[in-house]
């Protein structure tokens, strides 16, 4: 883990690149050893302090731990966070004896203590909308067009394009039938700038974005949007 220092000429070069932090940062934060990227037009609205990996034209509301990945077009409301630590279940005890010497006693007796596994990251992918007061457990995967309601306690995967919630999350319905979803999978339009796409109404039906899309990537008329990445 790295930590670096954010000040007002840090700020002014990320909104230049359109990278935009709201106010009430702290002055530095935590980023993980790999580097970090960062697409363009993305905004943390959160006092935060780490960095993660987002795509473009996607937001949130909330901070997350080092070594998060949020793809592109994501809408994060506030408080979502990960679980706490997770203690291990299948040693004699669940307290953090077995893994820390968090009072920092003397090493007078013949008991050793072992490292639990690491928390793993969190995977969210492109076009997750996720409601306020959510609880996500590391190391899950949110699937693309998959939708979190609010107070949700997610602690398994997230399929594409399903809308779950409920403590804990449970699908309850997906967001298209599995044809379209089929689809949208294949066609990634999430790859693409929208305001590259054929004129269309934001509010089309989905059948006909999906054929107008399709189509125009198929003539050439639109490439995948490539930005140059802000890497830390």
């Amino acid at each position: 883990m790295r930590k670096m220092k954010i000040g007002f000429s840090t700020r002014y070069s990320l909104k230049k690149e359109n990278i935009f932090i709201g106010r009430g940062w702290n002055h530095s934060f935590y980023l993980s050893d790999s580097p970090v990227l960062i697409e363009p037009y993305v905004s943390f609205h959160k006092k935060n302090n780490t960095l993660f990996n987002i795509g473009s034209f996607s937001y949130t509301h909330s901070s997350f731990p080092v070594g998060t990945t949020i793809g592109r077009y994501c809408s994060i409301a506030e408080n979502v966070r990960p679980m706490g630590d997770q203690h291990p279940l299948t040693r004699f005890t669940t307290s953090v004896i077995t893994y820390e010497n968090r009072w920092k006693l003397p090493n007078t007796s013949s008991f050793t203590v072992t490292e639990k596994e690491s928390n793993q990251p969190i995977i969210i992918g492109n076009d997750v909308w996720i409601g306020r007061d959510v609880v996500l457990k590391p190391g899950i995967t949110i699937g693309n067009g998959a939708v979190i309601a609010s107070n949700a306690l997610v602690t398994k995967d997230v399929p594409p394009y399903a809308i779950v919630a409920g403590l804990p999350a449970k699908v309850i319905r997906y967001r298209f039938d599995k044809n379209i979803i089929e689809q949208l999978t294949n066609l990634k339009w999430w790859e693409y700038n929208y305001q590259e796409f054929p004129s269309l109404k934001a509010d089309i039906d989905i059948e006909r974005f999906i054929s107008l899309l399709s189509n125009s990537i198929e003539c050439g008329k639109i490439s995948p949007y490539s930005p140059t990445k802000l890497i830390i």
